[in-house]
């Protein structure tokens, strides 16, 4: 993985979601893939069944973060016009999933995650981990 967003959740099932774009000047963005498999609403304290998500943020309870691989998106329209380039993304764009179902994943299939929000609830952002970079400078993720 080339980085790893964090959620603070607070267990394993208890998951609140979000979609990563990535782009080099940030005007471009592609949409990193990902998948959810669940069939059932979540309500507004609900649980997830984790082995069903893959490729959004907050899949995993706080102090692990969810890995995201560059290379999966090589193939993307953007990355083959020159339009991203993946030695260069210096910024993450992370979008909170409404709940309803009326978002969906690359594959079409609805995402559901604790609805109707309660207070405060939503993706909670903890970091972004940076575990490879191509450059010898800092990247000026924002």
């Amino acid at each position: 993985a080339d980085f790893a967003i964090f959620e603070n959740s607070f267990s394993d099932y208890f998951l609140e979601l979000g979609k990563v774009e990535v782009s080099s000047d940030g005007i471009h963005y592609v949409t990193i893939p990902h998948a959810y498999l669940g069939q059932e609403p979540v309500d507004a304290f609900g649980e997830h069944e984790p082995s069903f998500i893959d490729g959004l943020v907050g899949k995993y309870k706080a102090g692990y973060g969810t890995p995201f691989d560059l290379s999966t998106i090589a193939w993307s329209i953007e990355a083959q016009s020159g339009l991203i380039d993946l030695h260069a993304i210096h910024y993450v764009k992370i979008i909170d999933i409404i709940g309803d179902g009326s978002m969906n994943d690359t594959f079409q299939n609805p995402i559901y995650d604790p609805y109707p929000t309660q207070e405060t609830a939503g993706l909670d952002l903890d970091a972004i981990g940076i575990m490879y970079s191509s450059t010898t400078t800092p990247c000026p993720l924002q």
